[in-house]
């Protein structure tokens, strides 16, 4: 469907340069995902994945022999920063988003081990 204000059109109806567009249910533009529902929870499925990738990324820096000494103090400086930041990237934009979705969003947050509002430090172990 293609929402032109308060009149939906089905896709068969829309042709750009003559050519017919197709129905998709979710697509990615700037980074964010937009699906036919109308809802954020695509967006915010996604986040939750890439913020749990970042903490294992977070965690592989930390347990990093190489960095030796070094290594938790850059650790714990990723891990307030990084988490929070890629999870919650432009969710000042998310308008459509259901109670479930701000639930998931805040179970995730306050369970990031290392998370910038937790300042836990048991990846020093």
């Amino acid at each position: 469907m293609i929402n032109t204000g308060n009149r939906k059109r089905s896709a068969e109806e829309l042709k750009i340069n003559g050519k017919q567009m197709h129905n998709v249910n979710e697509y990615k533009f700037l980074s964010e995902y937009i699906n036919d529902k109308g809802t954020e929870t695509t967006t915010v499925d996604k986040r939750i994945s890439e913020a749990a990738g970042v903490c294992n990324e977070i965690l592989a820096v930390a347990s990093s022999n190489e960095l030796k000494h070094r290594r938790i103090e850059i650790g714990i400086k990723l891990a307030k920063a990084c988490p929070d930041s890629k999870l919650l990237y432009n969710a000042e934009t998310w308008t459509k988003l259901k109670t479930t979705d701000i639930k998931q969003l805040e179970t995730v947050q306050n369970n990031i081990p290392f998370s910038a509002s937790h300042h836990n430090c048991w990846i020093l172990y």
